[in-house]
């Protein structure tokens, strides 16, 4: 059972004892992210991860402290995503008292020197220079563009002359705002005892000032008013990926289960519609996928999509949007139902399984301020769905007047598909 603790400089403490193996994780998120990068300025997030986790300590210079850590067989890491910071040290369990300091010194008095920035720099340019080599991760990350806005916050993208113009005075602005007592929350998972791990971390982490507790600011999410058709010319490929799909939801939408099971009914599982109809039935692609997504902070996106052969183009549109349209219009049937709640259910067996995915769970309601046992409501509401619940989320949450579709392919190969689409906005894949 997780166990929580308040630390003196308002950290927040989630423990869960694992005495299996003598190993423990310590997850440490902040509240900052890359929603809280000033505009001009994308990038800015990742370079101070990188540089956080590459530049030492005021104790321990770079060299230092890998070498410390490589001696104890210990692993560090720091990620940075849109909505939080997160920090990551496995060590064993005998390391405890010795390694904990380091992390926090780090996290406490990072050096961050400008060779170390002008690396991750360099790391996020190359970054940029790589992001147009898969075409799925195009058609994904421009659909998303597409439904938020390019110049939203949730589509800005790091550019190379954004990540020219930052410098070492930014990092420590972005450091110095978002990495307080006030913002942290702590995760441990292993052969610890929760009291004891407690007082070590009210020593250590706990020493970091409180600060002010970061507002993140997640502005309302606008409608698309003008583009509702996009290709991308990707040179070089020979099938198509076509997206449709608009705003989706909030993770605390009353909805929010029922939304699940009709995803689920739609386009999860080889019993999906998407992959009957689709895939079994008119052979149109070998991969179909969606997801009504719910974010906590800021609304999600419901899509549907596939990739298919140049060939194929148009009848896999219409057919894909046909599938959405049935399920608004029509509903589902009592057998949909019963079949997608019984998947669902059974996947959330295994999906928390381990104590280091309890840590996670419990860490993923609480740095969004939800109620901790949100899970076992979620399982409740499941297996309360009806055949009429799902009938009534999805005419008031699927709308097909409002369809967005996004096709990435080779335009060389596609001029006769696309004569069919008038109102399809045509660009090039740019960096």
């Amino acid at each position: 059972e997780p166990q929580t603790f308040s630390l003196p400089n308002k950290a927040r403490l989630v423990v869960v004892e694992d005495h299996e193996l003598p190993l423990v994780q310590i997850k440490v998120i902040f509240r900052t992210g890359e929603v809280l990068e000033p505009q001009g300025q994308e990038g800015l997030g990742q370079i101070v991860g990188e540089a956080l986790r590459s530049g030492g300590s005021e104790a321990y210079n770079p060299e230092e402290l890998n070498s410390l850590l490589e001696n104890k067989a210990a692993d560090l890491s720091v990620s940075v995503d849109f909505e939080s910071v997160q920090v990551n040290l496995n060590i064993l369990r005998d390391d405890l008292q010795s390694l904990l300091p380091v992390l926090s010194d780090l996290l406490a008095h990072p050096r961050f020197p400008k060779d170390k920035i002008a690396l991750a720099k360099k790391q996020v340019l190359t970054q940029i220079a790589r992001r147009n080599d898969n075409q799925q991760e195009v058609a994904f990350r421009e659909f998303k563009r597409l439904v938020y806005g390019p110049e939203s916050v949730y589509g800005r993208l790091p550019q190379v002359e954004t990540v020219h113009r930052i410098g070492r005075k930014d990092v420590l602005r972005f450091y110095r705002k978002g990495f307080t007592g006030a913002n942290m929350l702590i995760g441990v998972v292993g052969d610890v005892q929760a009291d004891k791990i407690k007082d070590l971390m009210t020593e250590t982490l706990g020493s970091i000032p409180a600060g002010d507790r970061t507002e993140l600011d997640f502005p309302p999410v606008e409608a698309p008013k003008d583009v509702q058709q996009r290709f991308i010319d990707m040179s070089g490929v020979n099938q198509v990926s076509i997206l449709m799909g608009h705003v989706g939801g909030l993770r605390q939408d009353k909805d929010y289960a029922v939304l699940q099971v009709m995803n689920s009914i739609l386009s999860q599982g080889f019993s999906s519609r998407l992959f009957q109809t689709l895939r079994t039935r008119m052979g149109l692609a070998y991969s179909v996928y969606g997801r009504y997504g719910s974010k906590a902070f800021y609304p999600g996106v419901f899509l549907a999509g596939l990739k298919t052969k140049n060939a194929n183009l148009v009848r896999a549109a219409e057919a894909l949007k046909k599938e959405i349209v049935t399920l608004h219009e029509e509903g589902v049937s009592t057998e949909e139902v019963k079949r997608a709640k019984e998947e669902f259910l059974n996947s959330l067996v295994f999906r928390y399984e381990t104590p280091s995915e309890i840590l996670e769970r419990q860490l993923y309601y609480a740095y969004r301020d939800m109620p901790l046992d949100s899970f076992e409501k979620l399982v409740r509401d499941i297996k309360e769905v009806q055949v009429g619940d799902v009938n009534r989320v999805a005419a008031k949450h699927l709308h097909p007047d409002r369809l967005l579709m996004l096709m990435v392919g080779n335009r060389d190969l596609l001029q006769e598909q696309l004569a069919e689409f008038p109102d399809m906005e045509v660009v090039d894949l740019k960096d």
